[in-house]
């Protein structure tokens, strides 16, 4: 999902400090929100190891050059905006990650068919203790919100 360019920069000047795993490539991830404002983002697998880095994310964000610029309200604001489907992570310990950084109406049905079957996502779900409301807005009206053409 992330390119960089040859320089090893990406657009406002900050090096990519570890290039191994996108999830890693802090400044580029700290910036979606504010640079591509019509985008809107669906990390995959309840934000993958987003979640678990956010005390990595909020320590770097202090030493980003323009932080006021790119993060006027933060990192965790900006992560805030960005959507999460729930593919593999749907038990407690992926679902109490990405509760405490985004709220529900950003978290999205995500079965990763053919590796799972759907059922066990929604099993998992019903399990968490969401409200039935929650459910709701997981398995149907946040995607119907973020792509109204699925409504019929």
């Amino acid at each position: 999902m992330l390119q960089e360019s040859p320089s090893g920069r990406f657009g406002g000047g900050d090096r990519v400090r570890n290039r191994h795993h996108p999830h890693h490539r802090q400044p580029a991830v700290q910036r979606h929100g504010g640079t591509l404002p019509g985008i809107r983002w669906i990390f995959s697998h309840g934000g993958g190891t987003v979640p678990f880095l956010l005390s990595r994310f909020t320590h770097e964000e202090k030493i980003v050059k323009n932080r006021e610029e790119v993060l006027p309200r933060g990192v965790i604001h900006e992560l805030k905006k960005f959507y999460y489907d729930t593919a593999q992570a749907n038990h407690r310990g992926a679902l109490n990650a990405l509760t405490r950084l985004a709220p529900v109406a950003r978290i999205l049905l995500g079965s990763d068919f053919p590796f799972r079957p759907a059922q066990d996502v929604v099993a998992g779900l019903g399990a968490y203790g969401f409200t039935a409301r929650e459910l709701r807005a997981i398995e149907r009206d946040n995607a119907i919100r973020l792509l109204p053409t699925l409504k019929r």
